[in-house]
């Protein structure tokens, strides 16, 4: 984990608070699980052993807490029965790139982050936007206080390096990404940059797994993005190319011609 890379992503954005819970965990026959939002969790009572594949694996007591970062496939496999405490993030798509591995500690570092994550994993089913953004807040802090103390390594804490990720998965992370900023990329290397692997690789593996270049993908992208607006806006031309990061109505109608075949201005008129 990159946790220079983190607090500076964390600064810009907090997270979204998705989920909090508390469950019993019997010893039951184990699953691969994974989730798009990093996930934290307490184990409150219960032993056994968490396995990471490749060969990873955190042995857990009461008080040890995981961190799961997005996508991370882990199963849980129970010696004695349990309860957890967990809150799960809502997806991040600038945060995945850096936001990578597994952080593992054998007990809280202070009584307020225990306190926080038991708080966060009763929060109510329905919270109102007032306590999204504050679960939010909170989810923040008390992922930079953990990862702050494990920078320390104290005895027993470990981060465990990041599984190399599969050409598919980065290749629907790029998309993503593209997705998520098709109005604010400048320049394609972003993409590689936000996903934290060279742009010689996500270029190779994009193509190879999308059978697109980056540069179509972003294209595409961004003439879904002005198709909508096209039809359910009456902005102007130069509007509507601003709104999708294109510099120009001219550039706006060449591209929309590469990609759909047709002028923005038919598209408009036949809607």
């Amino acid at each position: 984990m990159d946790l220079a890379r983190i607090a500076t992503c964390l600064e810009r954005r907090p997270l979204g608070f998705e989920l909090g819970l508390r469950h019993h965990v019997p010893v039951h026959e184990p699953y691969w699980e994974s989730h798009e939002g990093l996930e934290i969790a307490l184990h409150v009572s219960g032993s056994g052993v968490v396995d990471l594949g490749d060969g990873a694996t955190n042995a857990f007591g009461p008080g040890c807490i995981e961190v799961y970062a997005p996508r991370m496939r882990h199963r849980q496999v129970m010696a004695r029965g349990g309860d957890d405490c967990f809150v799960r993030a809502a997806p991040m798509p600038e945060l995945e790139a850096v936001l990578t591995g597994n952080l593992f500690m054998p007990r809280p570092p202070d009584a307020l982050a225990e306190h926080d994550l038991r708080a966060l994993s009763d929060a109510p089913t329905r919270p109102t936007r007032i306590q999204l953004a504050e679960f939010g807040h909170r989810m923040t802090a008390l992922l930079l206080r953990l990862l702050s103390h494990a920078e320390t390594r104290p005895a027993g804490a470990r981060l465990l390096p990041p599984a190399p990720r599969p050409g598919k998965v980065l290749a629907r992370e790029a998309q993503r990404y593209i997705d998520d900023h098709v109005a604010t990329i400048d320049r394609i290397e972003e993409i590689a940059d936000a996903l934290g692997i060279s742009h010689d690789r996500l270029r190779h593996v994009f193509t190879r797994e999308s059978g697109r270049s980056l540069v179509r993908a972003l294209m595409e992208a961004r003439v879904v993005r002005a198709s909508d607006l096209l039809t359910t806006t009456d902005l102007p031309l130069a509007a509507v190319a601003s709104c999708c990061g294109l510099h120009s109505e001219s550039y706006l109608c060449r591209v929309f011609r590469q990609v759909r075949g047709c002028s923005p201005a038919s598209l408009r008129a036949r809607a």
